[in-house]
């Protein structure tokens, strides 16, 4: 309702003479990689909503509750990682091949230490605040502080989705919820009955870190200039 009438004032400015070979355009675009996107959202809700009802089965409801702060805690402070200037960024500098390995090399390793620090502030900063706010999931606060090993994770995964979909790898990503599929129920059996909620973190971390080899030898098939190196990952040189 509320972006009705500014559509419309838009579409007003379209000419109307417009070439008819591009008017099917939309859809080829869906048919051709964006069905990976739209498929990828889906499996990727489907997989986030199967793991409570492990937890609940295997441990309690009120295991669901304090694993779900814990975990809605973590993707609110991933909300503050710097990452939406890559999709802009990157597919300006795909032709220049020298170019594109440097911002390759530079992203990682800032993304990474980025993710260390975010690690550790919130590590520190999180817990006094549920324990003062809501002082009965204070038994959440050790799940949330071993799941901020996944900051550095998520700040790698998501900008090397960046460049796939800056070379239009959707069909690429789609393969990271595709296998939260397998790994989420397999660690979740086997994990949940012998640790309880701490199988849970470490079943979470597993699945989180399953999409950094998948999108970095992706990476390496389409580009294998963009490869990361320890040493560039631990140098502070002059740049």
């Amino acid at each position: 309702v509320l972006f009705f009438l500014p559509a419309l004032k838009t579409l007003a400015y379209f000419p109307q003479g417009t070439d008819k070979a591009r008017s099917g355009i939309l859809w080829s675009i869906s048919k051709g990689y964006g069905k990976w996107a739209i498929f990828k959202n889906y499996l990727k809700d489907f997989t986030n909503q199967i793991r409570p009802w492990f937890i609940k089965f295997f441990i309690n409801t009120e295991a669901v509750a304090l694993f779900s702060l814990a975990v809605n805690l973590t993707s609110f402070i991933q909300g503050v990682f710097p990452l939406s200037v890559f999709p802009s960024l990157i597919p300006r500098e795909l032709d220049n091949s020298g170019r594109r390995r440097h911002l390759f090399a530079r992203g990682m390793k800032y993304v990474f230490f980025f993710g260390i620090a975010l690690m550790f502030i919130s590590f520190f900063l999180v817990p006094p605040a549920v324990r003062f706010l809501l002082p009965k999931y204070t038994p959440a606060v050790p799940l949330f502080r071993a799941l901020t090993l996944v900051f550095p994770l998520f700040g790698i995964a998501k900008f090397m989705g960046s460049w796939l979909i800056a070379f239009r790898e959707q069909k690429s990503i789609f393969m990271a919820p595709l296998a939260y599929t397998f790994s989420i129920p397999v660690l979740s059996v086997l994990l949940l009955p012998v640790l309880g909620l701490w199988g849970a973190v470490l079943e979470f971390l597993v699945t989180s870190a399953i999409t950094i080899p998948i999108f970095y030898l992706q990476l390496r098939q389409i580009d294998p200039a963009l490869r990361l190196r320890l040493k560039e990952l631990m140098t502070f040189d002059q740049y």
